[in-house]
């Protein structure tokens, strides 16, 4: 048995934090980063526009004006006025540090961290962001907060992250916002605070902070323990007006209109994964009117970007027919580029197009080698697929039933119910799987209480003959009348026949463990 191609739409999680490790960034204007915590900064704000008179500022700064001395660094890291020397920046900012400016000590902090003008040196970055957040430089107050929360020449600690990140955020940095949000989201260096996390998401993401704003959106859209959220403010309303936040220990407010609308913010500037959410909102109208047309357009923004679960969404669209032509093959080549990005679900739906040649050549070799990919990223029906392939054997694939095996097992430890019941199977007849009939009704067991119905027949059956279970008639009829009600025809027989072997009292019972079973696992009687 195959799993059938996967049909339920990507909607990305990015509940995540923006900075990235500051020992593999780079400063702005050097070929990097764009963060603001990278800039050099070449002034106080309303410091005047530098003259044209250079040996002015310099003489200025030879006299002790601190002021005069950093935009002269500033002039020579970006090589604006003067050729680019990144000495002779470090040597002006190195005299304005020592001055006390602030913005000098955050540049010559940068200067030691990145090796410019001097030999890198952590320790001494460090030492002069310090200087600088402690005399209240934002900047350097983000960067400290992110060199705690990655350990970057220091032990990490979160508690003193969330402290230089508060810093920042109550000076107005968007992204300090945005990680301290998160650390309220996931609890770490503060006690969890969903509500504290939606409320730094959102002061983050009216400042236009985009995974902030797709953070604020995932949050309205699935909704959190501890806090109900009305965002209901409409889209021209001042930052101040765009919602109000409630707090309450008894239900999860929803709300996908709120959620659309910060998406839509987000996309609108191009982020990728606000585009693959808002499309996967149209596609379900979800907050925004069902509009599949819409849909493809906003998975194809985010599929040019590069995003993966975009290019799986357009291909499961193309292979269903939906908004556009059915076409197996236009599929594939849209699995493929998302397989290309490493999506586990995109190299197994393509890995079944291989092995039955849909859209693509039949070819068994490169199925098994995309179902291993995504069987390796832990992809439950892509271990299925691999470990019955490899048992079973195809043109140019070698029969392996104990590598078989090991794969299925694979699968139906992570829950696979279909593995599960091939499992079982392997041990009752000793292939791939030393012969074990209480090892095959332990894995029936586990697919039958899944709803599998050869798996409850089977478990009917070894409790039928007491092969590898206690020979029970009332259990046997138990997992017969379950599978029968499926439609399989030999339980029904079986079930019959268990039946008429039992007592009047003893079918009473076998029904009310039925009647039990059914509720337990939801079933309409």
């Amino acid at each position: 048995m195959v799993r059938s191609i996967f049909v339920s739409i990507f909607l990305a999680a990015v509940v995540s934090l923006v900075a990235s490790d500051l020992s593999a960034a780079t400063p702005d204007g050097l070929g990097g980063s764009g963060d603001p915590g990278f800039r050099f900064q070449g002034g106080r704000e309303g410091a005047p526009e530098l003259s044209p008179d250079f040996e002015k500022r310099r003489t200025e700064a030879i006299a002790g004006d601190a002021e005069a001395a950093n935009l002269l660094g500033f002039l020579y890291v970006r090589g604006r006025g003067v050729a680019q020397d990144h000495t002779e920046a470090f040597r002006w900012y190195g005299l304005a540090a020592q001055r006390g400016h602030t913005e000098a000590q955050f540049n010559l902090a940068l200067m030691h961290q990145f090796g410019l003008g001097t030999p890198r040196d952590p320790d001494q970055a460090f030492v002069w962001y310090r200087r600088a957040a402690d005399g209240g430089n934002t900047f350097a107050r983000f960067n400290l907060g992110q060199i705690y929360l990655f350990g970057t020449g220091v032990s990490i600690d979160h508690a003193t992250a969330a402290k230089w990140f508060r810093l920042a955020a109550d000076q107005g940095h968007a992204t300090a916002q945005l990680n301290l949000g998160f650390l309220y989201f996931v609890g770490r260096g503060v006690e969890r605070d969903i509500a504290t996390a939606l409320s730094w998401y959102r002061r983050a993401a009216q400042q236009g902070e985009r995974d902030a704003q797709v953070n604020l959106a995932n949050l309205l859209y699935s909704g959190a323990p501890d806090v109900a959220a009305d965002d209901d403010a409409p889209d021209d309303a001042s930052a101040a007006a765009v919602g109000t936040q409630l707090e309450t220990r008894a239900r999860v407010t929803i709300d996908h209109a709120a959620a659309a609308r910060w998406y839509r913010r987000a996309a609108d500037s191009g982020h990728p994964e606000a585009q693959l959410n808002l499309g996967a909102l149209y596609l379900r109208g979800h907050g925004v009117e069902k509009d599949t047309a819409q849909a493809l357009e906003w998975f194809h923004r985010a599929a040019a970007g590069g995003n993966a679960a975009a290019q799986y969404n357009i291909g499961l669209l193309h292979e269903a027919g939906r908004g556009v032509a059915q076409s197996d093959a236009e599929a594939a080549i849209w699995y493929r580029r998302a397989a290309e990005g490493e999506h586990h679900e995109a190299r197994f739906n393509l890995g079944v197009m291989y092995e039955y040649g849909r859209g693509v050549p039949r070819d068994a070799a490169v199925a098994r080698d995309l179902y291993r990919q995504s069987a390796t990223q832990g992809n439950a029906s892509a271990r299925y697929n691999l470990g019955n392939l490899l048992y079973k054997g195809a043109p140019g694939v070698l029969a392996d039933a104990d590598a078989g095996a090991n794969w299925l097992e694979a699968a139906a430890e992570l829950g696979h119910a279909r593995a599960q019941f091939n499992l079982g199977v392997l041990y009752a007849r000793g292939h791939g799987r030393p012969r074990d009939p209480a090892q095959a009704t332990a894995w029936y067991r586990k697919s039958a209480d899944q709803g599998h119905d050869a798996a409850q027949l089977a478990l009917g059956i070894a409790h039928a003959t007491g092969e590898g279970a206690p020979r029970n008639f009332v259990e046997a009829y138990r997992w017969f009348a379950i599978a029968a009600r499926t439609g399989n025809p030999q339980a029904a027989r079986n079930r019959d026949r268990a039946a008429k072997a039992l007592s009047p009292d003893d079918l009473i019972r076998g029904q009310d463990l039925v009647r039990d079973w059914l509720t337990a696992h939801g079933v309409s009687k």
